[in-house]
């Protein structure tokens, strides 16, 4: 038997509370999420990254080969 298993249930502690994270760091912003759209396009599949309506990346994964 493995120590973990072994412990009794009154040896378990409590495990300490999480803090709230610090005044100072910003709200969850969806705006700031990307968005992913993917398209299939003769064999490949194009990804297409924006933040805020504005296209950062394209990721092109062919049918058979690498991404790029």
């Amino acid at each position: 038997m493995t120590p973990a298993l072994a412990q009794n249930a009154s040896d378990r502690q409590p495990l300490p509370v999480v803090p709230p994270p610090p005044p100072e760091m910003a709200p969850f912003d969806a705006a700031l999420e990307p968005e992913v759209t993917i398209r299939k396009r003769e064999g490949d599949t194009v990804e297409e990254h924006r933040i805020k309506g504005k296209l950062y990346m394209i990721k092109v994964t062919p049918e058979h080969g690498v991404p790029y």
